[in-house]
Parts: structure tokens; C-alpha cells; sequence
């Protein structure tokens, strides 16, 4: 017979000898001696029973993955008359900048700024305060918002990070240098820095090291010293050591001159 079936049976067959059982401790004897020929097969069964019981529990539900945009600046600044392309200030959750086609937009007061909903370009109509609301056009449910301040004048033409982009492994520390230039010209590094998620990589608020600290996508952000509305962009990919050995030469690359590929800063 099966130790399985057996240890039931011999359970069940333990049901009466424990009925018959009285406050007479001599009348506890059968019930030891069947307890004890029962307790081999018994034994033998229990991790059976325990796997069996295991797979009748239902799985947990898998956590589904987020789906939207996000962004990496809560605000940034632009001049009455001028036009920024606001797309590289979006994160989907894989870390990527969405493509036009894949958004829709709202302005909360379009009196100070319009925006392209084709391609996703703002442009400054007056002085003053507005949001701009980026959501998938897939998932409205989540959406990313950015406060846009539309100046007669600006302080700053714009901050410049050197490199736009960089690669770089895990445990790999970069410093990298931001140029901030002024309305008459000059240009200063005078800058404060942050990353938007400093669980993939940190960065020194006054040198610009940047230490990537596990695989992702992360955005590093120079602000101005002085007024911090003004803001450059860093687009930094982090890879497994392996991986970015492999790909990456032991030089930093070059700063990025296509304007299409890097990231613009956000003031004039």
C-alpha cells in the first residue's frame, strides 16, 4: 500500500481507539501502540502533503509595470517669443524619451504658453505661469507635468552640461562640467547638481562626480547657483560593468553637437 494512503487510513482507524479512550490512563495503551506503527508512514507522507498543499495555494499576482511618462524637472523657465522642445524633459519607465506620436498634451493657461501638439514644442506668449500635462495617449490615467515660467528677460541664455550624454558602469565615477552662460556673454560653472534618481546613480552637488550606483537611465541636472530656474541636462545611461567595458571606449566621449540628439537646456 502507499505510505500515503496508509498514514490516512491509519489515522482514520485511530478516530475510534481515541473515542474509547476514558480518564483511565490504562485505557490509553492501544492508543499509543497504534500511534506508534502509524508514525513511520505518517512521517514518510508528511513532505508529500506539505508539496501538495504548497501547489493548492494560488500564486501571488505579479505586480504589474508602470505605464506613463514622468518628468524629470519640476519646472524650468523660457523667454516671451521662444520655443523649446520639451520632449527631452519626458521619461517613459523604461528610462526613454517618448516619441511625438505616442503623446498628448494640455496647457493649463495658453494665454502665456502655446504648445505644438504634433510635436510637443512650447512657445512663450507672455510673462507669467503655466503647466504643461504630457500623458501617453495610450494611458491618460498618468500623467507628467512641468510649470513653465515665461520671462520678459532672462538672467541666463542657458546652462550647458559637457557631455549631453554618456554611458558609463556601474562603479564607474565621471566628473563631469557644466558652462553657464550669461544674457551679456559671460560664462561661469557656477552651478548646484542632482540626479533625478539617486538610487541609479548620485552625483556631488558642487564637483559634478557622478557615480552610477546600478543598470538604468537616469537624467543629472546642473541649476544655476544664483537662480535655480535655470537648468542643463545630462542624459546618463548606467550598465553592468561587463557590458560597458565591451561597448564603451576608456575616454569620455565627445560632447554631443546634433541638436536633434542631445537634450537642449531649458533657457535662453
Amino acid at each position: 500500500m502507499h505510505p500515503r494512503v496508509y498514514a490516512l487510513l491509519t489515522a482514520f482507524f485511530l478516530l475510534p481507539t481515541v473515542n474509547a479512550c476514558s480518564d483511565n490512563p490504562a485505557d490509553w495503551a492501544p492508543l499509543v501502540t497504534a500511534i506508534g506503527r502509524a508514525a513511520p508512514a505518517i512521517a514518510s507522507a508528511a513532505p508529500s502533503v506539505v508539496e501538495t498543499v504548497k501547489k493548492l495555494q494560488p500564486s501571488p499576482t505579479p505586480t504589474p509595470k508602470p505605464v506613463g511618462v514622468r518628468a524629470v524637472l519640476d519646472d524650468m523657465t523660457i523667454k516671451v517669443g521662444d520655443t523649446r522642445d520639451i520632449l527631452p524633459y519626458l521619461r517613459d519607465f523604461d528610462g526613454m524619451i517618448p516619441l511625438p506620436d505616442e503623446l498628448n498634451w494640455d496647457v493649463s493657461n495658453p494665454s502665456i504658453l502655446t504648445i505644438n501638439r504634433a510635436d510637443g514644442t512650447i512657445r512663450g506668449g507672455s510673462a507669467g505661469k503655466a503647466v504643461v500635462y504630457a500623458f501617453l495617449r495610450s494611458n491618460g490615467a498618468n500623467r507628467a507635468q512641468i510649470t513653465i515660467e515665461v520671462l520678459d528677460t532672462v538672467l541666463v541664455r542657458q546652462v550647458t552640461i559637457i557631455p549631453a550624454r554618456l554611458a558609463l558602469p556601474v562603479g564607474e565615477s565621471r566628473r563631469v562640467r557644466a558652462e553657464v552662460e550669461m544674457a551679456d556673454g559671460e560664462i561661469n560653472s557656477n552651478v548646484n547638481w542632482s540626479s533625478s534618481d539617486s538610487t541609479i546613480a548620485q552625483v556631488n552637488p558642487t564637483t559634478g562626480e557622478v557615480n552610477p550606483l546600478k543598470p538604468g537611465r537616469v537624467t543629472i541636472v546642473a541649476s544655476y547657483a544664483v537662480d535655480s530656474r535655470y537648468k542643463g541636462l545630462l542624459d546618463l545611461s548606467v550598465r553592468e560593468p561587463e557590458e560597458a567595458t565591451a561597448a564603451s571606449p576608456a575616454v569620455s566621449p565627445a560632447p554631443v553637437t546634433d541638436a536633434n540628439a542631445s537634450a537642449p537646456t531649458p533657457t535662453l
